[in-house]
């Protein structure tokens, strides 16, 4: 994995129109502003193994190409002063990436990495508990930004109405049903 410093990875996504949200600007969370619409949730299910296989199946529908890794908000991977069962949780998981301690920016992660990437993302799916642990995946060709967020969810920011529409379709053959859905049928 090659680190790339926060503001070098942000010029390059913002070449894509793909920027931190004006709207929230405390949130930091990397969006396409000209297009708000353009994004959708997922719910990952419950159960030994699923992270694992959600994760990897994201992985395997935007992942062609080197893809680019943050931090929301470009923060801190794996802090070196883990206070927290979560935090050491976090921090081993990046350290067994071979991510040094207190790593900021973006990392590039080559596709021959892309296990090392799907078990640090379950990490982070699974032991996130704040924003700064909100982890950002971003396509090679920056038409998607996909956050695993705190709240155990997938948002994804789409740069077009079909790039969205693809990914939708691709997940629900997938058997990830639509989040809705699921939701009314609750």
């Amino acid at each position: 994995m090659q680190i790339i410093h926060d503001s070098d990875f942000l010029a390059w996504a913002a070449e894509a129109g793909l920027m931190p949200d004006p709207r929230y600007l405390g949130t930091q969370q990397l969006v396409y502003p000209n297009l708000p619409d353009y994004w959708s949730g997922w719910a990952p299910p419950r159960g030994p193994g699923e992270p694992t296989k959600f994760v990897g199946t994201i992985i395997s529908l935007i992942g062609n190409g080197p893809l680019r890794i943050r931090m929301r908000g470009g923060g801190v991977f794996g802090s070196a002063t883990a206070d927290s069962e979560r935090e050491r949780a976090l921090r081993a998981a990046t350290l067994a990436a071979g991510i040094p301690a207190d790593t900021r920016g973006a990392l590039m992660v080559d596709p021959a990495e892309y296990q090392v990437l799907c078990n640090l993302a379950v990490a982070f799916l699974s032991y996130g508990y704040c924003v700064g642990t909100d982890l950002e995946i971003v396509t090679a060709d920056r038409g998607a930004c996909l956050m695993l967020s705190h709240h155990y969810e997938l948002l994804g920011h789409f740069c077009s109405r079909d790039r969205l529409s693809e990914f939708d379709v691709a997940m629900i053959a997938a058997w990830y049903g639509d989040k809705e859905e699921e939701e009314n049928e609750k």
